[in-house]
Protein backbone atom coordinates (compact mmCIF):
# COMPACT_ATOMS: atom_id res chain seq x y z
CA UNK A 1 0.00 0.00 0.00
CA UNK A 2 2.91 2.30 0.69
CA UNK A 3 4.46 1.70 -2.69
CA UNK A 4 1.28 2.50 -4.64
CA UNK A 5 0.90 5.70 -2.30
CA UNK A 6 4.46 6.88 -2.90
CA UNK A 7 3.78 6.13 -7.00
CA UNK A 8 0.65 8.54 -6.80
CA UNK A 9 2.83 11.22 -5.05
CA UNK A 10 5.18 11.11 -8.30
CA UNK A 11 2.71 11.17 -10.59
CA UNK A 12 1.17 14.17 -8.86
CA UNK A 13 4.48 15.56 -8.42
CA UNK A 14 4.86 15.32 -12.53
CA UNK A 15 1.85 16.75 -13.51
CA UNK A 16 2.54 19.47 -11.15
CA UNK A 17 5.70 20.16 -12.75
CA UNK A 18 4.14 19.80 -16.63
CA UNK A 19 1.68 22.72 -15.13
CA UNK A 20 4.77 24.81 -14.26
CA UNK A 21 6.25 24.20 -17.80
CA UNK A 22 3.36 24.99 -19.72
CA UNK A 23 2.84 28.28 -17.47
CA UNK A 24 5.83 29.52 -17.79
CA UNK A 25 6.44 28.46 -21.59
CA UNK A 26 3.51 31.29 -21.70
CA UNK A 27 4.59 33.66 -19.38
CA UNK A 28 3.49 37.33 -20.47
CA UNK A 29 5.40 39.46 -21.69
CA UNK A 30 4.97 43.50 -20.77
CA UNK A 31 3.98 44.26 -24.06
CA UNK A 32 0.83 42.27 -23.63
CA UNK A 33 -0.40 44.59 -20.24
CA UNK A 34 -3.60 46.38 -20.06
CA UNK A 35 -2.37 48.83 -17.77
CA UNK A 36 0.48 50.02 -16.26
CA UNK A 37 1.32 52.03 -13.02
CA UNK A 38 4.13 53.47 -11.14
CA UNK A 39 4.51 55.14 -7.45
CA UNK A 40 6.86 56.59 -5.65
CA UNK A 41 8.09 54.10 -2.61
CA UNK A 42 7.73 55.35 0.48
CA UNK A 43 10.46 54.80 3.90
CA UNK A 44 8.34 51.46 4.47
CA UNK A 45 6.93 50.63 1.61
CA UNK A 46 4.37 47.44 1.30
CA UNK A 47 2.05 45.84 -1.49
CA UNK A 48 -1.34 44.48 -0.83
CA UNK A 49 -1.98 42.24 -4.30
CA UNK A 50 -5.57 40.63 -4.81
CA UNK A 51 -6.78 38.82 -7.42
CA UNK A 52 -9.85 36.05 -7.93
CA UNK A 53 -8.80 34.80 -11.50
CA UNK A 54 -5.25 35.28 -12.03
CA UNK A 55 -1.75 35.05 -11.13
CA UNK A 56 0.53 37.10 -9.00
CA UNK A 57 3.77 37.76 -9.51
CA UNK A 58 5.95 39.96 -7.40
CA UNK A 59 10.19 40.77 -8.05
CA UNK A 60 12.26 42.78 -5.90
CA UNK A 61 14.59 45.10 -7.65
CA UNK A 62 17.03 48.51 -7.20
CA UNK A 63 15.15 51.20 -8.03
CA UNK A 64 12.98 53.03 -5.42
CA UNK A 65 9.35 52.37 -7.22
CA UNK A 66 6.63 50.33 -7.39
CA UNK A 67 5.42 49.56 -11.02
CA UNK A 68 1.74 47.69 -11.28
CA UNK A 69 1.60 45.70 -14.44
CA UNK A 70 -1.99 44.15 -15.10
CA UNK A 71 -2.74 41.78 -17.42
CA UNK A 72 -6.17 40.95 -18.93
CA UNK A 73 -6.33 37.66 -20.52
CA UNK A 74 -9.04 35.21 -21.77
CA UNK A 75 -7.71 31.74 -22.71
CA UNK A 76 -4.77 32.13 -24.41
CA UNK A 77 -5.51 35.81 -25.87
CA UNK A 78 -4.54 38.68 -24.24
CA UNK A 79 -6.76 42.15 -24.17
CA UNK A 80 -6.30 45.88 -24.23
CA UNK A 81 -8.69 48.56 -22.96
CA UNK A 82 -9.75 48.60 -26.63
CA UNK A 83 -11.68 45.28 -27.08
CA UNK A 84 -12.28 44.28 -22.85
CA UNK A 85 -14.89 45.42 -21.19
CA UNK A 86 -14.04 45.72 -17.12
CA UNK A 87 -17.40 47.35 -16.68
CA UNK A 88 -18.69 44.20 -14.37
CA UNK A 89 -15.15 44.22 -12.71
CA UNK A 90 -13.59 46.27 -9.36
CA UNK A 91 -10.40 47.45 -10.20
CA UNK A 92 -7.81 48.89 -7.82
CA UNK A 93 -4.40 50.30 -8.27
CA UNK A 94 -3.74 53.09 -5.76
CA UNK A 95 -1.08 54.55 -3.21
CA UNK A 96 -2.39 55.33 0.24
CA UNK A 97 1.06 56.58 2.64
CA UNK A 98 3.31 53.71 1.90
CA UNK A 99 1.00 51.22 0.69
CA UNK A 100 0.45 50.55 -2.58
CA UNK A 101 -2.77 48.30 -3.98
CA UNK A 102 -3.81 46.42 -6.88
CA UNK A 103 -6.79 44.32 -6.32
CA UNK A 104 -9.27 42.82 -9.60
CA UNK A 105 -12.47 41.40 -8.40
CA UNK A 106 -16.02 40.58 -10.20
CA UNK A 107 -19.00 42.40 -9.00
CA UNK A 108 -21.32 40.28 -7.42
CA UNK A 109 -24.36 39.28 -9.58
CA UNK A 110 -26.01 36.85 -7.68
CA UNK A 111 -27.21 33.91 -9.75
CA UNK A 112 -26.56 35.46 -13.07
CA UNK A 113 -22.89 34.88 -12.19
CA UNK A 114 -23.56 31.02 -13.32
CA UNK A 115 -24.55 32.03 -16.65
CA UNK A 116 -21.42 34.82 -17.18
CA UNK A 117 -18.55 32.11 -15.83
CA UNK A 118 -17.45 31.92 -19.35
CA UNK A 119 -17.38 34.98 -20.02
CA UNK A 120 -14.66 35.61 -17.22
CA UNK A 121 -11.45 37.37 -17.62
CA UNK A 122 -8.38 35.89 -16.43
CA UNK A 123 -6.56 39.30 -14.40
CA UNK A 124 -3.35 38.82 -13.51
CA UNK A 125 -0.73 41.13 -11.52
CA UNK A 126 3.02 41.87 -12.23
CA UNK A 127 4.44 44.12 -9.65
CA UNK A 128 7.91 45.16 -9.39
CA UNK A 129 9.02 46.93 -6.14
CA UNK A 130 12.11 48.02 -3.64
CA UNK A 131 13.61 44.87 -2.36
CA UNK A 132 12.25 46.45 1.24
CA UNK A 133 9.17 45.74 0.90
CA UNK A 134 6.65 44.10 2.96
CA UNK A 135 4.39 41.36 0.61
CA UNK A 136 1.09 40.50 1.01
CA UNK A 137 -0.67 38.41 -2.04
CA UNK A 138 -3.88 36.51 -2.25
CA UNK A 139 -5.54 35.03 -5.29
CA UNK A 140 -7.75 32.41 -5.75
CA UNK A 141 -7.26 31.19 -9.27
CA UNK A 142 -3.29 31.15 -10.20
CA UNK A 143 -0.02 30.85 -9.09
CA UNK A 144 2.08 33.14 -6.81
CA UNK A 145 5.20 33.65 -6.66
CA UNK A 146 7.96 36.70 -4.83
CA UNK A 147 11.54 36.79 -5.57
CA UNK A 148 14.36 39.25 -4.51
CA UNK A 149 12.31 40.51 -1.38
CA UNK A 150 14.01 41.71 2.30
CA UNK A 151 11.03 41.51 4.11
CA UNK A 152 8.18 39.24 5.08
CA UNK A 153 5.75 37.88 2.48
CA UNK A 154 2.94 36.55 2.82
CA UNK A 155 1.14 34.77 0.28
CA UNK A 156 -2.33 32.23 -0.59
CA UNK A 157 -3.57 30.90 -3.41
CA UNK A 158 -6.61 28.07 -3.60
CA UNK A 159 -5.68 27.43 -7.56
CA UNK A 160 -2.27 27.22 -8.17
CA UNK A 161 1.47 26.96 -6.95
CA UNK A 162 3.31 29.15 -4.39
CA UNK A 163 7.18 30.04 -5.16
CA UNK A 164 9.45 32.47 -3.12
CA UNK A 165 12.93 32.63 -3.83
CA UNK A 166 15.95 34.64 -2.47
CA UNK A 167 13.79 36.09 0.68
CA UNK A 168 15.67 37.95 4.05
CA UNK A 169 12.49 37.07 5.44
CA UNK A 170 9.38 34.96 7.06
CA UNK A 171 7.52 33.32 4.87
CA UNK A 172 3.85 32.16 5.21
CA UNK A 173 2.70 30.40 2.37
CA UNK A 174 -0.47 28.72 1.35
CA UNK A 175 -2.24 26.46 -1.26
CA UNK A 176 -4.53 23.90 -1.65
CA UNK A 177 -4.14 23.35 -5.09
CA UNK A 178 -0.79 23.19 -5.82
CA UNK A 179 2.59 22.85 -4.72
CA UNK A 180 5.35 24.93 -3.15
CA UNK A 181 8.62 25.88 -3.84
CA UNK A 182 11.31 27.89 -1.63
CA UNK A 183 14.69 28.74 -2.71
CA UNK A 184 17.35 30.67 -1.14
CA UNK A 185 15.31 32.22 1.85
CA UNK A 186 16.54 33.74 5.27
CA UNK A 187 13.71 33.30 8.22
CA UNK A 188 10.76 31.28 9.44
CA UNK A 189 8.88 29.29 6.84
CA UNK A 190 5.36 28.68 7.70
CA UNK A 191 4.30 26.45 4.23
CA UNK A 192 0.57 24.49 3.67
CA UNK A 193 -0.89 22.83 0.78
CA UNK A 194 -3.27 20.07 0.65
CA UNK A 195 -2.81 19.51 -3.01
CA UNK A 196 1.15 19.19 -3.43
CA UNK A 197 4.47 18.76 -3.11
CA UNK A 198 6.68 20.79 -0.90
CA UNK A 199 9.79 21.86 -1.92
CA UNK A 200 12.80 23.58 0.15
CA UNK A 201 16.27 24.58 -0.90
CA UNK A 202 19.48 26.44 0.52
CA UNK A 203 17.13 27.36 3.71
CA UNK A 204 18.70 29.20 6.88
CA UNK A 205 15.96 29.19 9.64
CA UNK A 206 12.83 27.69 11.22
CA UNK A 207 10.46 25.01 8.93
CA UNK A 208 7.22 24.29 9.46
CA UNK A 209 5.47 22.45 6.64
CA UNK A 210 2.50 20.32 5.99
CA UNK A 211 0.72 18.58 2.99
CA UNK A 212 -1.15 16.13 3.44
CA UNK A 213 -1.27 15.86 -0.82
CA UNK A 214 2.30 15.26 -1.65
CA UNK A 215 5.90 14.60 -0.46
CA UNK A 216 8.54 16.80 1.01
CA UNK A 217 12.11 17.87 0.08
CA UNK A 218 14.50 19.67 1.44
CA UNK A 219 17.64 20.46 0.32
CA UNK A 220 21.03 22.63 2.24
CA UNK A 221 18.29 23.04 5.32
CA UNK A 222 20.07 25.14 8.38
CA UNK A 223 17.87 25.46 11.31
CA UNK A 224 14.59 23.52 12.65
CA UNK A 225 12.44 21.14 11.11
CA UNK A 226 9.11 20.25 11.75
CA UNK A 227 7.70 18.68 8.25
CA UNK A 228 4.29 16.17 7.98
CA UNK A 229 2.29 14.48 4.96
CA UNK A 230 0.41 11.87 4.84
CA UNK A 231 0.50 11.31 0.96
CA UNK A 232 4.23 10.48 -0.04
CA UNK A 233 8.27 10.22 1.60
CA UNK A 234 10.02 13.27 3.45
CA UNK A 235 13.50 13.82 2.52
CA UNK A 236 15.54 16.30 4.80
CA UNK A 237 18.95 17.15 4.22
CA UNK A 238 20.02 19.36 6.83
CA UNK A 239 23.93 21.10 7.32
CA UNK A 240 23.33 22.55 10.27
CA UNK A 241 20.61 21.89 12.91
CA UNK A 242 20.24 24.74 15.37
CA UNK A 243 16.89 23.03 16.77
CA UNK A 244 14.73 19.72 16.92
CA UNK A 245 13.67 17.95 13.94
CA UNK A 246 9.86 16.41 13.85
CA UNK A 247 9.18 14.42 10.69
CA UNK A 248 5.84 12.59 10.11
CA UNK A 249 4.07 10.50 7.50
CA UNK A 250 1.93 7.74 7.23
CA UNK A 251 1.82 7.52 3.22
CA UNK A 252 5.57 6.90 2.90
CA UNK A 253 9.59 6.21 3.77
CA UNK A 254 11.33 8.76 6.08
CA UNK A 255 15.49 9.86 4.69
CA UNK A 256 17.09 11.93 6.89
CA UNK A 257 20.87 13.37 6.37
CA UNK A 258 22.79 14.90 9.80
CA UNK A 259 26.24 16.31 10.31
CA UNK A 260 28.67 13.60 11.79
CA UNK A 261 29.75 13.76 14.59
CA UNK A 262 27.35 15.80 16.89
CA UNK A 263 24.95 14.30 20.06
CA UNK A 264 21.38 13.59 19.54
CA UNK A 265 18.55 12.41 21.07
CA UNK A 266 16.73 9.74 18.84
CA UNK A 267 13.15 9.01 18.38
CA UNK A 268 12.59 7.14 15.23
CA UNK A 269 9.75 4.81 14.55
CA UNK A 270 8.54 2.59 10.82
CA UNK A 271 8.37 -0.83 9.83
CA UNK A 272 12.49 -0.79 9.47
CA UNK A 273 14.77 1.71 11.18
CA UNK A 274 18.10 1.94 9.53
CA UNK A 275 21.01 4.34 11.07
CA UNK A 276 24.54 3.60 12.38
CA UNK A 277 24.84 4.25 16.03
CA UNK A 278 27.66 5.20 17.05
CA UNK A 279 28.43 5.61 20.92
CA UNK A 280 24.85 4.98 21.90
CA UNK A 281 22.28 4.67 24.84
CA UNK A 282 18.89 3.36 24.76
CA UNK A 283 16.75 1.07 22.82
CA UNK A 284 17.06 0.02 19.28
CA UNK A 285 14.90 -2.04 17.61
CA UNK A 286 13.83 -3.31 14.03
CA UNK A 287 11.40 -0.97 13.72
CA UNK A 288 11.98 1.67 16.75
CA UNK A 289 15.04 3.23 18.09
CA UNK A 290 14.75 5.45 20.83
CA UNK A 291 17.91 7.03 23.22
CA UNK A 292 20.90 9.20 22.95
CA UNK A 293 23.79 8.95 20.87
CA UNK A 294 27.18 11.20 21.39
CA UNK A 295 25.70 12.10 24.84
CA UNK A 296 22.71 13.74 23.41
CA UNK A 297 21.81 16.70 21.88
CA UNK A 298 18.97 18.15 19.46
CA UNK A 299 16.17 15.59 19.80
CA UNK A 300 14.97 13.67 15.99
CA UNK A 301 12.00 13.05 15.84
CA UNK A 302 10.69 10.76 12.53
CA UNK A 303 7.87 8.31 12.43
CA UNK A 304 5.80 6.60 9.68
CA UNK A 305 3.68 3.79 9.98
CA UNK A 306 4.02 3.52 5.48
CA UNK A 307 7.64 2.76 5.19
CA UNK A 308 10.87 2.88 6.41
CA UNK A 309 13.28 5.33 8.53
CA UNK A 310 16.76 6.23 7.42
CA UNK A 311 19.21 8.43 8.73
CA UNK A 312 22.63 8.58 7.45
CA UNK A 313 25.58 11.16 8.89
CA UNK A 314 27.91 13.53 6.08
CA UNK A 315 30.84 15.39 7.16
Amino acid sequence: MSRVREIKAVILGLICILASFLSNADAQSVSDAYQTETFTAGDAPSVDIRTSGGHIEVKGHGDDEIRVEMYVRKGSRYYKPSDADLSEYEIDISQDGDVVTASASRESSGVWNWFRSGRDYAISFRVLVPERTLVEGRTSGGHISAENISNNVNLRTSGGHVRVAQIEGDANLRTSGGHIEIERLTGTVEARTSGGRIEAKSVDGDLDLRTSGGGITLNEISGSVAARTSGGTIRSDIRELTGDVNLRTSGGSIHIELPSGLGYDLDLRGNRVNVDLVNFTGTSERGRISGSMNGGGQTVHARTSGGSVNVNFSE
